[in-house]
């Protein structure tokens, strides 16, 4: 399954991505395509995202690990499907490199 960013252009391994518009401040950012659905060793469906710097050097900080679509990991119930409706309605990402 390919997916393609806001401006239409495919998500590829490598690429460094930009997130915005994320429920939560940690989801948005710049971030390092690791894994795709197709890599070898890798049997997700979505993309695997490490946190990047401004300079493209990865990230050393808290919440470096990031999915693509995002994913929503919280204990209350009502704060996840706020959160869920937020992304789904919210949340762009755009290839920058």
């Amino acid at each position: 399954m390919l997916m393609t960013d806001k401006n239409g252009k495919e998500i590829k391994h490598g690429n460094i991505v930009k997130i915005e518009g994320g429920y939560f401040k940690a989801d948005n950012g710049l971030f390092i395509v690791e894994r795709a659905p197709g890599d070898e060793n890798w049997l997700g469906n979505d993309y695997s995202l490490k946190r990047v710097k401004k300079d493209g050097t990865k990230s050393t900080g808290k919440y470096t690990i990031s999915f693509w679509p995002l994913v929503v990991t919280v204990n209350s119930r009502q704060k996840r499907a706020e959160a869920k409706a937020h992304n789904a309605k919210f949340a762009t990402i755009e290839i920058v490199k």
